[in-house]
């Protein structure tokens, strides 16, 4: 790795770097704001967990970051150190710092909406503009809500390097720039994706969206041919990847260039972790100078991620990164003491790149002839998978086939089956029509049966109510016979009691006697006659009766037979 303290020139442009940017800033800064800027995997999460610990400040924690617009109590916890490849020092989650500011609903009160991190990297105003209002009223209430707990508030975010002017020119206080070997950087960026972790590529990606509102990015954009922008998976091609290196390194420089001009102190994150002790406590005298406390920095290292790919045309990106840095210094109208600055991060890529090229060249050899292996063994088990899918695919299409002939002739004796049970029905359906004829008429015959029922029964009813009232006529007439044969009989002892008076009157008796018996003899045939009538007629009644029970039998037979047809 690069020797960070081997040069004295070295040792001495950093202490004249860290005594430039603290000329003017007052001692013992009292409860001003603390910023500290940097890009992503920049060890800024390390030296964030140092001002933590000391319980005078508040430090925030990527204010910025996404996350926060849904935050809640019940999710604070969830991001910590040790939730994912972070390489970060154990500790409390971080978001610890924002409890007190939420209430009921989901995110940290006052948060900027944004679609992405290039929605709002830099305000409306551009890099150098003042700050959009909606992020300093939110910066606002984080510097207001740490004073309220007596504690100076230190905002640490990577999202910070597009709007440092604004934040100084808003709120005054002390910032601090964050700068680590871009080399070193890129190859963190590149190592997590190796890992599966593509956040930050990701977040790289996004920052084209400012080509529309940035010369410089516009510029950066350029790079690279539509239709590798077209998506993540794209821009991150194997054959793109140098494109995206180069992409990085004009991006950082423009920023942190930007970023230097606000900065009351750069600290080189390589440096701190170098052999040169007198660094580190410079730089923690800086701070205590400028805001009363005082750091532990000695347990600073430096950890070399191994990239996903290696560069694949160190001259090519060389060329390219000279002409993004010219661009860069052109754009920015750059000092000599930023175009130095410019200049030794380019220098400081090709030395750390040159290192590990040769330290890593077995490694690259190894993982090459891994992934020639790996490569090799997928396209085998493709191969494998392929064969046995299109094996699997025949046995399919066979299985299909037959299944389609046994479809088919299904089909076909199912049609013959409705045809035939077609066939049925129109024979049923005829049948069934037959049989309600054949029914109709057998109820039109049961009803003029029973209608020639009820007339007999009302002409029997009618004959049987004149013969009984015939009947009581000679009944009354037998009655009256009978009371006139008494009167006669009485007469007649009269008579045979006065016999002797009356024998005129004997002869003349005798014959209206002759005549009485004549008649009532006459009347008792008449009451037999009618008898006989009266025994006809229940006789007749007796046979309307039976005819009746076998037209009830007939219709009882007709239902069954109607019924056993509709089945």
């Amino acid at each position: 790795m690069q020797d960070h303290g081997a040069s004295a020139v070295d040792r001495s442009a950093k202490r004249r770097l860290i005594a430039d940017h603290l000329e003017g800033v007052p001692h013992a800064l009292q409860d001003g704001p603390v910023f500290l800027y940097s890009g992503f995997r920049t060890c800024s999460t390390w030296l964030w967990t140092k001002f933590r610990a000391h319980e005078r400040l508040l430090c925030y924690y990527e204010p910025f970051n996404e996350q926060l617009g849904g935050l809640t109590l019940s999710t604070l916890g969830e991001a910590r150190p040790d939730g994912w490849r972070s390489h970060h020092p154990r500790g409390a989650p971080y978001a610890l710092e924002y409890a007190g500011l939420l209430d009921g609903d989901a995110g940290v009160p006052g948060f900027p909406p944004s679609r992405d991190l290039a929605d709002r990297y830099i305000g409306a105003a551009g890099p150098e503009g003042p700050l959009d209002e909606d992020v300093a009223a939110y910066v606002e209430q984080l510097i207001r809500h740490a004073r309220s707990r007596q504690r100076v508030p230190l905002l640490a975010c990577t999202r910070l390097l597009g709007r440092a002017d604004g934040m100084k020119a808003r709120f005054g206080g002390f910032h601090i720039l964050l700068v680590r070997n871009l080399y070193q950087q890129w190859n963190s960026y590149a190592g997590q994706a190796r890992f599966g972790n593509w956040y930050f590529l990701d977040t790289l990606y996004e920052t084209l969206g400012l080509a529309g509102r940035d010369p410089v990015i516009d510029h950066l954009a350029r790079l690279f041919p539509a239709e590798s922008t077209s998506s993540l998976e794209a821009w991150v091609n194997p054959a793109n990847f140098d494109n995206v290196f180069c992409y990085f390194v004009g991006f950082h420089l423009y920023f942190l260039t930007l970023a230097r001009r606000s900065a009351d102190l750069v600290v080189d994150a390589n440096a701190l972790s170098g052999p040169d002790p007198d660094y580190r406590r410079e730089v923690v005298d800086a701070i205590a100078q400028a805001i009363g406390i005082s750091l532990d920095l000695d347990d600073a290292s430096e950890r070399m991620d191994f990239p996903l790919h290696p560069i694949a045309n160190r001259p090519a990106c060389v060329i390219l990164v000279d002409e993004i840095a010219d661009r860069i210094k052109a754009a920015c109208k750059a000092t000599d003491d930023e175009k130095a600055f410019i200049d030794k991060l380019v220098a400081d890529i090709w030395t750390e790149q040159a290192v590990f090229a040769r330290q890593a060249a077995g490694a690259f050899e190894y993982l090459a002839a891994a992934d020639a292996r790996t490569e090799a063994a997928v396209e085998a088990r493709v191969r494998s998978v392929q064969e046995d899918a299109e094996h699997r695919l025949a046995q399919i299409h066979a299985e299909r086939d037959a299944f389609v002939r046994e479809l088919e002739a299904a089909r076909q004796e199912l049609a013959q089956r409705e045809a035939q049970a077609v066939g049925e029905r129109a024979s049923l359906e005829l049948r069934l029509a037959e049989a309600d004829a054949e029914l109709a008429a057998v109820q039109a015959q049961l009803a003029n049966l029973q209608q020639a029922h009820a007339q007999a029964l009302d002409a029997a009813r009618t004959k049987a109510e004149e013969s009984a009232v015939h009947v009581a006529g000679l009944e009354q007439q037998l009655a009256a016979a009978r009371d006139e044969l008494a009167r006669v009989t009485e007469a007649q002892a009269q008579v045979s009691h006065d016999l002797q008076r009356q024998e005129a009157w004997n002869r003349q008796l005798e014959a209206e006697l002759a005549t009485a018996l004549a008649r009532v003899a006459e009347q008792e045939g008449l009451l037999s006659a009618a008898e006989e009538r009266e025994r006809a007629l229940q006789h007749r009644v007796d046979v309307l009766e039976c005819s009746i029970a076998r037209v009830d039998a007939v219709n009882a037979d007709l239902t069954g037979r109607l019924i056993a047809a509709r089945c």
